[in-house]
């Protein structure tokens, strides 16, 4: 019988292997001989936001390598560095990724001072320090393969 991979991947211990790769004969970078289009600048794109995201969520980037057709990361969870985070950096670091609705959040605090809202601020604050160090948020936010994709296959 398998083993479900959450009961044997610790992922505040060990760095983690992830890999994507590009479907349907598409190139993420370098030079497709078929259509003589060129990709490169995407490399640079994928790069940007892979620090990008490293520098918002609690994923340490150990090691990372883009292909013409996929790409490698090695990624470490800091959940102590989360931890550690108080309200306000965790408000700013999400605020990086969706400004709206941490002005929204901010807006409703500054509004309303009642006890329900600063606990709904509370509990909100928690839910994103929950998903600042899980690698499902860090690739659901890693939205340049949606982007890159539609320019494939046409």
């Amino acid at each position: 019988m398998r083993i479900r991979r959450f009961t044997t991947v610790f992922p505040a211990v060990y760095p983690i292997r992830f890999a994507g790769q590009a479907l349907r004969r598409a190139y993420l970078c370098g030079e497709d001989y078929q259509s003589g289009q060129n990709f490169d600048h995407r490399k640079g794109w994928l790069v940007e936001r892979i620090k990008f995201l490293s520098s918002v969520f609690a994923i340490d980037v150990c090691a990372y390598a883009v292909m013409s057709n996929h790409y490698h990361l090695v990624l470490f969870i800091n959940q102590d560095a989360v931890n550690a985070w108080d309200q306000d950096e965790v408000l700013e670091r999400w605020g990086q990724l969706f400004p709206t609705s941490t002005n929204k959040l901010q807006t409703l605090l500054a509004a309303a001072g009642s006890e329900v809202i600063r606990k709904t601020y509370q509990e909100k604050i928690e839910a994103w320090r929950g998903v600042a160090w899980a690698v499902s948020g860090y690739f659901l936010v890693y939205a340049l393969f949606k982007r890159i994709s539609g320019t494939y296959g046409q």
